[in-house]
Order: structure tokens, then sequence, then C-alpha cells
């Protein structure tokens, strides 16, 4: 029987399948939804095994927030054993901190994830700048 998606408001968020043997799904977190498209997708596709990568829109940086985030996160990873959930973090201070809470965490910018084939340098314009940086 195929999962029931009628809840999810649209745009609420979204979810990428960049893999799918083995499945694997990419989602930035939101206001209604604390892991992402994890927080969706998990729970509907609990007998599949599923590699959520997930991203955050703030900082994992400070020790409050870091500790809420595991104090929810372990608790539903428990309740989804067959998943793997790993936090993508833009600086090693994210990284440390999740990892110092039991959380499975990386960094990488979350850029690793736009399409060279849509973002690129145009032809024939010439290069003012090594790198553009925005915050």
């Amino acid at each position: 029987m195929a999962p029931d998606f009628t809840s999810i408001k649209v745009g609420s968020n979204y979810a990428n399948l960049i893999s799918h043997h083995p499945p694997i799904v990419v989602g930035w977190t939101g206001q209604l939804f604390r892991f992402g498209s994890a927080s969706v997708l998990a729970p509907l596709f609990r007998r599949r095994r599923i590699t959520f990568l997930i991203i955050a829109k703030w900082s994992f940086a400070d020790d409050d927030e870091a500790r809420a985030l595991a104090q929810e996160a372990l608790p539903f990873m428990a309740a989804h054993p067959r998943h793997r959930f790993e936090w993508i973090c833009n600086i090693d201070e994210e990284t440390e901190r999740l990892r110092a809470l039991g959380l499975s965490a990386h960094t990488h910018n979350q850029n690793i994830f736009l399409r060279e084939d849509v973002f690129r340098p145009l032809d024939g314009v010439a290069r003012a700048y090594d790198a553009i940086y925005n915050g």
C-alpha cells in the first residue's frame, strides 16, 4: 500500500531523492519539520532502509541549540532503526558539537548539492572574483 501524503502541507518542506538504490534523501530542516524531510518520510517508510542527509537552516554552533536538537533527534532515530540520519554542517564547530551529543555529523557546505549544469560561469564573461561568499 502506498503511503498517504495528503496530510503534508504543500510547500512546507521538500526532499530530493539523490539516489534510489540505495535510497538517499537530502532535505533542509524547517519550522514545521525539525528533521527536514525525514520528519515526514521516515514514519511513512519504516520498513525501508533510507539514509537522510539533513541540512539545518540555522546553526548548531550554539550549545543550547545543539543539545535541544540531540534531545529530540535521539528518540526519533531510535523509533526508526532502519534509517540512517546524517547531519550536514557548514562549520567544524557544529560538527564537533553534534558528534559529542551522539549524532552523526559531517562538515560540508550545503552548496555541494548545487547543479553544476545550471549554476556555472557564463561563457564569454570575464571572471572578476576568485570566490563569492554570502552570509
